[in-house]
């Protein structure tokens, strides 16, 4: 989970701005958010009570939920509302079964260390090289990382079933070239859905919403004014 800057790109533009009410936030520990010195403060299910009080602030009874990637599953679990009336799932997860997770270095507070881990896991989100700009983007906003939140180790809980009882539209957009989610990851969620959608990018990696972030914005604004 990234922080607000992460959707400088959607928010910045003028088909997306000028046609909906765009709502995004820092998640605890990330950028402006408050950063508690407290591992436990950083658990999915507070992040699910943080998405809450956002929705339950935005006074509108037809809202769009975006999750990208671990965003994804927050969303599902922010879902037990009439407010959402569509989910769009970015690259999303539902549960913590995959290899890119369970199998992690574990981070370094070492100034240097740190640096080159966040150099060996950039080129996993993006199917190509990320511009010097965009990377160096990249490194000051997890810079500002709580560290409690670097380190935070509680379970991913497994939203699958909520999810699929649920009957919210959903449109799910996929990286054929995501090194982090597996293919066969993203068609079980997809499976999962009981009114779903899918496009899928040829070429493409985890991050779609920079990556192709024009016909990314294009398919979000198609699908939320289909609802």
């Amino acid at each position: 989970m990234s922080p607000r800057l992460s959707w400088e790109v959607q928010f910045n533009d003028p088909s997306l701005n000028q046609n909906f009410y765009l709502v995004r936030y820092d998640y605890r520990g990330t950028g402006r958010s408050d950063k508690p010195q407290d591992l436990n403060a950083y658990s999915t299910d507070l992040h699910v009570l943080d998405l809450n009080a956002v929705i339950n602030s935005v006074k509108s009874n037809k809202i769009v939920l975006v999750g990208s990637s671990f965003g994804a599953l927050v969303s599902i679990g922010s879902m037990n509302t009439t407010k959402v009336t569509g989910f769009i799932s970015v690259s999303g997860i539902y549960n913590g079964n995959i290899p890119f997770f369970t199998n992690a270095t574990a981070p370094s507070d070492v100034y240097q260390t740190a640096i080159d881990q966040y150099n060996q896991g950039f080129p996993f989100l993006t199917a190509t090289p990320l511009s010097d700009q965009f990377n160096q983007f990249l490194f000051g906003e997890l810079s500002k990382l709580s560290p409690y939140y670097r380190h935070n180790t509680s379970p991913i809980p497994d939203y699958g079933s909520i999810f699929s009882s649920l009957s919210v539209p959903t449109l799910f957009l996929i990286g054929d070239q995501d090194l982090i989610i597996p293919a066969s990851y993203s068609k079980t969620f997809v499976s999962l859905a009981q009114d779903g959608k899918t496009i899928t990018y040829t070429g493409v990696g985890h991050s779609p919403q920079w990556e192709i972030y024009q016909t990314f914005n294009n398919d979000i604004s198609k699908f939320a004014n289909s609802l």
